[in-house]
């Protein structure tokens, strides 16, 4: 019942998306146009190059760990899936448990220290210290006081959104990084590119767009009530893992992510195997001009016909895989706000409404 009229399941859906009030109420609107700036950050390059500018490279690098928690290694995973093929040296991300035992004097050791423990980053730091591997900490807290505590380390600053460091400034340092230690060719121009071309698309998603229009508000809507599958290949598969945490964070909703090479094997046997139980929504993640992994997908939703439920393909946008990658993140952000709206999530609060 909604104003006095009976409306369906998916009707009310709608409409909730739909009013200004209710998005105003939960969040959401203020969320969004947050996330929108957060991502259209043009003077970004300079700020990045500016915090860089005093490393000097005193290393034979043979090869790169990054080390993260959260969500943080999900997008150290993007990065390191966007730079490895312009790369010489192999790039390693993990989570922040036990420094991998190859790590020497070779090695350029990367910590992220949002959500890892003091304890634990001194321990890492130690450890690289004492195999002579130059260690770089990325922190919000770039004070005098953490410089003191590992001046074997390179402190460089980064910022925070909600506990959580900024998609685009975790990109772009990490890139900027490897440029800095002439790992890498400068990519943080085109991943400021590449954010910029995604809000711009980003537009069609905003809170104001019906959901007839917006592609966002759909997906949150299909999902509505499902545990969520994520599926993604090659430079798009931590971006399934991205859209995974974005759903579990941010909508409060479970949810998995799966390779398409692990969908076609492991995965297809549990379909096959077992019944469809409970409500599952699918979503393969796929750039729009993609079209060998586009027949793939559809070749395995064939497979599975009547096993499991069909499969939406989200066409990810842009001529290059960067914008498609960054068009990818940024959708999953949108999409799981408008879906917290329908979960009762408010937005920025991480509590019930």
């Amino acid at each position: 019942m909604y104003h006095g009229r009976v409306y369906s399941c998916k009707q009310k859906e709608t409409i909730m998306l739909d009013d200004q009030t209710i998005l105003h109420q939960r969040g959401a609107e203020a969320a969004l146009r947050h996330i929108a700036t957060l991502w259209k950050q043009t003077t970004l390059p300079t700020e990045v190059a500016s915090q860089l500018s005093h490393i000097s490279v005193q290393h034979d690098i043979h090869n790169v760990v990054i080390i993260a928690t959260d969500s943080d290694v999900v997008l150290a995973c993007v990065a390191q899936q966007l730079v490895q093929p312009h790369m010489t040296v192999p790039v390693l991300c993990c989570e922040a448990a036990a420094m991998p035992a190859f790590v020497d004097a070779h090695s350029l050791v990367i910590i992220v220290e949002a959500g890892t423990s003091s304890d634990h980053v001194k321990n890492m730091v130690s450890y690289a210290a004492q195999h002579s591997a130059p260690a770089v900490l990325l922190t919000h807290d770039a004070t005098v006081e953490l410089a003191a505590a590992y001046p074997a380390a390179t402190i460089v600053p980064v910022a925070k959104r909600e506990g959580k460091v900024e998609p685009l400034c975790i990109l772009s340092t990490l890139s900027a990084l490897l440029t800095a230690y002439q790992l890498l060719d400068d990519l943080v121009e085109a991943i400021a590119d590449g954010a910029a071309y995604a809000t711009n698309v980003a537009q069609q998603w905003g809170a104001t767009v019906p959901t007839t229009h917006n592609l966002a508000k759909q997906l949150a809507r299909q999902a509505a009530g499902k545990t969520a599958v994520f599926c993604g290949s090659g430079a798009l598969a931590p971006v399934a893992q991205w859209w995974q945490w974005c759903w579990q964070e941010r909508a409060h909703n479970v949810a998995f992510a799966t390779t398409l090479a692990e969908a076609e094997q492991a995965g297809a046997h549990g379909w096959l195997s077992h019944p469809v139980d409970k409500p599952f929504a699918l979503f393969d993640l796929v750039g729009e001009n993609d079209a060998a992994t586009q027949q793939r997908l559809a070749a395995l939703d064939r497979r599975l016909s009547g096993r499991r439920p069909h499969a939406k393909s989200v066409l990810l946008a842009g001529k290059t895989e960067l914008e498609q990658v960054l068009h990818g993140i940024i959708l999953a952000e949108f999409a799981s706000c408008y879906l917290g709206v329908l979960n009762g999530v408010r937005q920025g609060k991480g509590d019930k409404s």
